[in-house]
């Protein structure tokens, strides 16, 4: 895969398609391959497919990170990639990178998904990726996938699904995940603050959560779709935090009539 240089870091990306971009961008502690299942919907689009800073393929600056930081370097992406606009999907940090990219690059944007998204963060949120960061650097990367499944999906998920854990495992197991840039990224989810900002985004905007998200509760997607001038909001009953696998089914056409709304 081909590496840009964006500021200070290298970034890692991947293209996909033809059409109108498509920005995809990574949850903590995840590379770019966390979208592969899901891009291949995506035909007459561009996807952007890419590691954030201190994950995967990319640099590992010196930490702490900040998502204003990270949407910096969404944007820088783009204009070195000549992408003068697009669509952007996030989910968890990566929906909170979304946000910064459409508050301080709102030129960049014509519209956004955010998935399991969130505001500002709070204590429970601050200390559950804070204990994350502690166990990813002890755990074997199979016994931190393991934590991360079964945190993250929703029992009915898991219960119903026995055949999806292995696969998801082997794949989350193999992603190069750097102590000190999965450190670095928890301090930007600590730090997130958007909640005074997020009346000044203008753009269309995809609000989805699960209603048994254990890790950003739904209450968090509820107050930010609430400051979102032009915010959808779609809340998924008996889903957890990893909605583009639990509820890919009813998500991909969902977000795809979105972009659809967002051209005319």
């Amino acid at each position: 895969m081909p590496k840009v240089r964006v500021g200070e870091i290298e970034i890692n990306y991947h293209l996909l398609g033809s059409g109108f971009p498509v920005v995809f961008i990574s949850g903590t502690g995840t590379d770019h391959t966390t979208w592969l299942p899901l891009v291949s919907h995506f035909e007459g689009y561009t996807c952007l497919l890419f590691d954030n800073r201190g994950m995967g393929q990319t640099s590992v600056p010196e930490g702490p990170y900040s998502t204003a930081q990270m949407g910096d370097d969404v944007a820088g992406l783009l204009e070195a990639l000549g992408m003068e606009k697009a669509f952007l999907v996030g989910i968890s940090l990566g929906s909170a990178v979304a946000q910064q990219v459409m508050i301080r690059h709102p030129q960049r944007v014509r519209g956004a998904v955010l998935l399991g998204t969130w505001a500002k963060t709070d204590r429970f949120i601050a200390e559950l990726l804070q204990l994350w960061a502690d166990l990813q650097a002890v755990l074997s990367p199979r016994d931190y996938a393991r934590m991360l499944l079964f945190w993250a999906a929703s029992p009915e998920f898991i219960n119903r699904n026995p055949d999806f854990v292995e696969p998801y495992l082997e794949r989350v197991s193999a992603m190069n995940r750097p102590v000190a840039g999965y450190r670095a990224q928890v301090g930007a989810v600590k730090t997130h603050d958007t909640l005074e900002l997020l009346t000044q985004v203008h753009v269309p905007v995809l609000v989805c959560h699960g209603a048994l998200d254990m890790v950003v509760p739904v209450e968090h997607g509820r107050q930010a779709a609430s400051r979102l001038p032009r915010a959808q909001y779609l809340e998924y009953a008996g889903a957890g935090h990893l909605l583009t696998i639990e509820r890919g089914s009813e998500l991909i056409p969902r977000i795809k009539d979105f972009f659809r709304e967002c051209s005319f």
